[in-house]
């Protein structure tokens, strides 16, 4: 994607569509006359305080969906991973490929699942896919030419929202035979001891 003469810079033009980008801003070019100060060493200090409640062997994600809620999502994470954090959330596969183009190296984890025919993209990004049907084992699947890949499984516990419903869960779990090249590396839902059971007795 080229940026089309006279558009914008936080504007980036392809030959179909337009993308908006967060740009920043001086103060004196701002109009309206709020703003927030985002102290990053503040963060930073936050993540400590967190990490200290944890039990051994425990990790911190930092979800920076939406950039970073509006804190700033590049410079956020960037100072997060100075610190050695162990991950990166993000909404959509586009946040997760802009931290990429910004160098950033930790895990990320595509929250919302990858639309599009952007799959093959996220997997050479190194990015972890959360997935919450088949199509989207087999859209993977169908780009990583049998390298094996992560991804996250989300199960639907009962909010009727993205995820795998509890009651299709078990033959899920099963068609995961279909797919060798896929490894679970984490769970998204709600504790559930009826679910922990499935999984045990799933394959492995």
């Amino acid at each position: 994607m080229v940026q089309a003469p006279g558009t914008p810079e936080h504007v980036q033009r392809s030959s179909q569509t337009l993308v908006l980008r967060p740009s920043l801003q001086r103060v004196d070019e701002v109009l309206r006359p709020t703003r927030a100060e985002v102290d990053l060493e503040a963060i930073a200090r936050n993540l400590l305080v967190v990490r200290a409640g944890l039990g051994q062997g425990s990790g911190v994600l930092a979800v920076v969906k939406a950039d970073a809620y509006g804190h700033g999502m590049v410079l956020v994470a960037r100072r997060l991973e100075r610190e050695g954090i162990e991950g990166f959330g993000v909404a959509l596969a586009e946040e997760g490929l802009e931290l990429r183009r910004q160098g950033i190296e930790s895990e990320i984890l595509v929250l919302n699942g990858v639309y599009g025919s952007a799959h093959a993209e996220v997997l050479r990004a190194r990015l972890t896919p959360v997935i919450y049907d088949r199509a989207q084992l087999e859209a993977f699947a169908r780009v990583s030419l049998g390298q094996p890949f992560g991804v996250h499984l989300k199960v639907d516990t009962g909010m009727s929202r993205l995820g795998v419903p509890l009651s299709e869960l078990e033959p899920f779990l099963q068609g995961l035979a279909d797919f060798p090249a896929v490894r679970i590396e984490g769970l998204r839902l709600a504790h559930s001891k009826r679910l922990f059971s499935q999984l045990r007795s799933g394959p492995g």
